[in-house]
């Protein structure tokens, strides 16, 4: 007899020489049939514990008489061997594991990666846009802020001035901020800014005072016939009618 062969080929051929069934080793061992059939089958995942499988072996190594040290030492061998394949097996799940786990972090840096240069494509734009608009602004004729120095212009002596209803006329070839109130009444009549092409009529019977952010580019007449610059481009006139 070959003490070479598989566990559990080993223990049904012992068996077998002696000629008994699994029902009579059971029997006689006084050991359930369902272990000797799963020992025999080599299923180690139904195994009993280790401590207690090897006692069944020494008790079913003594009823076929034969050496117990052959039948432990082939179950030994036959669940170490179970053992390294599910070592194996172990390591090839965390290894595959390990793998994977990198490749979503590989993704993940790349996504981070993809969002920050969207963020810097964005801010630079926005920067882009913020530069070019400040550049425009600066070369607009309009005047943002007064100067220290005002031109003020006074009525002559040879205009009349008397409480008859007056009117002003107002054309507008170059942008500019306009401020017109009733000196008398302290009302502001118009304030804002006016596009190039437009006109603007005012009439009352109260003096005016009217305050242009771009001088140059209004044109103003009391009869809508003779008309006279107010200023220089980009100066800030007052005049009182």
């Amino acid at each position: 007899m070959s003490n070479h062969l598989d566990f559990p080929e080993l223990l049904r051929n012992m068996r077998e020489q002696r000629n008994m069934s699994i029902e009579e080793l059971a029997e006689q061992s006084k050991i359930f049939s369902y272990y000797l059939k799963i020992f025999e089958k080599g299923e180690k995942e139904k195994f009993p514990p280790y401590s207690i499988s090897k006692g069944y072996i020494k008790i079913v190594a003594r009823e076929l008489d034969v050496d117990p040290d052959i039948l432990l030492k082939s179950f030994d061998e036959f669940v170490q061997e179970k053992k390294d394949v599910v070592v194996h097996e172990t390591d090839i799940l965390s290894k595959s594991k390990e793998k994977r786990e990198k490749i979503l972090k590989e993704r993940k840096i790349k996504s981070i990666r993809y969002i920050i240069t969207f963020v810097l494509i964005v801010l630079v734009f926005i920067m882009s846009i913020y530069f070019i608009h400040q550049v425009v602004t600066k070369k607009s004729p309009i005047v943002s802020k007064l100067p220290n120095k005002v031109v003020t212009q006074e009525p002559t002596n040879n205009e009349p001035n008397n409480n008859s209803q007056k009117i002003i006329y107002m054309k507008f070839t170059g942008k500019s901020w306009v401020l017109v109130k009733d000196q008398t009444q302290n009302k502001i009549l118009f304030e804002g800014i006016i596009n190039p092409g437009e006109e603007k009529v005012f009439s009352t019977n109260d003096t005016l005072d009217i305050k242009l952010g771009n001088a140059g580019g209004v044109e103003i007449s009391k009869d809508g016939k003779n008309w006279f610059k107010a200023g220089n481009v980009g100066e800030v006139v007052e005049l009182t009618e």
